[in-house]
């Protein structure tokens, strides 16, 4: 077994723990994730909706003044709700780091077959 096999052996298994453990102690952040990805969304797609109303579609001014209202509340709610966005942040690092470590995983595992 050469050195990238070993790193990715340990590296993938440091990683798992980490972020198994990174969920067990944050996990109010990680159910927040869902919570405060809503409100960019909602920028976005308040963005989306008024550029195709705009550009794209022949009912302007309804998809104008949708797009208009999600974008405006998607931003109160970026004002309103900071303390999830945050949370949204904090809550998709353990979930990251496990999916970092299962790929790495993987990846040593697959190079042991060949």
């Amino acid at each position: 077994m050469d050195n990238k096999r070993k790193f990715h052996l340990v590296f993938g298994i440091i990683m798992l723990a980490l972020g198994l453990y990174g969920i067990y102690d944050e996990s109010m952040n990680t159910v927040d994730c869902l919570i405060g990805i809503i409100q960019p969304l909602m920028v976005v797609a308040g963005l989306v909706v008024i550029f195709v109303g705009i550009y794209k579609s022949e009912h302007k001014k309804p998809l104008v003044a949708i797009g208009v209202a999600l974008f405006i509340v998607g931003l109160y709610g970026l004002y309103d709700e900071w303390y999830t966005i945050v949370d949204f942040v904090l809550g998709l690092y353990p979930p990251l780091i496990i999916i970092g470590g299962a790929f790495a995983l993987v990846v040593g595992v697959r190079k042991l077959k060949t």
